[in-house]
């Protein structure tokens, strides 16, 4: 509790509760908006264009001061992505590939050399399977009484992996499965 403590600091613990559930609804935001634009840059006309909308789009969630304003931004940077020319292409054609490993490896560009955006100009869909929300939902158990993201998926992996090895490897398994599940023509 000494921890928390210093985290509060002089503010109140409502204040506290309040911010941190900002904070992970400004995350949930950022993650589902990223999930788009991980499949819309597969489509995009121009390169570049729908990395410029995301980069508006976070831009415009940074000047957020209130759970209200994130729904409000969120809708907003929805109508950006929707006004962007896209390909079109018949959902049969479509290449979708899962992205697995480890959380920073698996979401930063940086440490997996743009993967994710070298996809999407070869015109392929991308899925990834580590978002900080979820992360945050499982590790912070924000509404104890309801399973996570995490903790439901985990459920795919038992029949193959009995034991925690640790590194995800639970998790990797429970998405490949799902990916799987969900038509993914291909899992990196």
């Amino acid at each position: 509790i000494g921890h928390l403590n210093a985290l509060k600091g002089p503010y109140s613990w409502a204040y506290l509760i309040r911010t941190v559930w900002f904070c992970y609804q400004l995350i949930a935001a950022l993650d589902r908006l990223e999930s788009r634009v991980r499949i819309l840059r597969a489509y995009e006309t121009a390169p570049g264009d729908v990395s410029r909308a995301w980069d508006n789009a976070r831009l415009m969630l940074d000047e957020c001061r209130g759970p209200g304003e994130i729904r409000d931004v969120e809708k907003a940077a929805n109508e950006l992505f929707d006004a962007l020319p896209l390909r079109r292409v018949p959902p049969k054609e479509r290449l979708r590939v899962g992205i697995v490993g480890e959380i920073y490896v698996a979401m930063e560009s940086h440490a997996n050399l743009d993967l994710e955006e070298t996809l999407a100009r070869l015109g392929v869909e991308v899925v990834n399977s580590q978002y900080v929300s979820h992360w945050l939902q499982h590790n912070a158990k924000f509404a104890p009484w309801q399973r996570t993201y995490t903790e439901t998926i985990l459920e795919k992996a038992t029949p193959y992996l009995k034991i925690d090895l640790g590194g995800h490897d639970k998790e990797n398994i429970a998405h490949m499965i799902l990916f799987r599940d969900q038509g993914v023509d291909g899992i990196i």
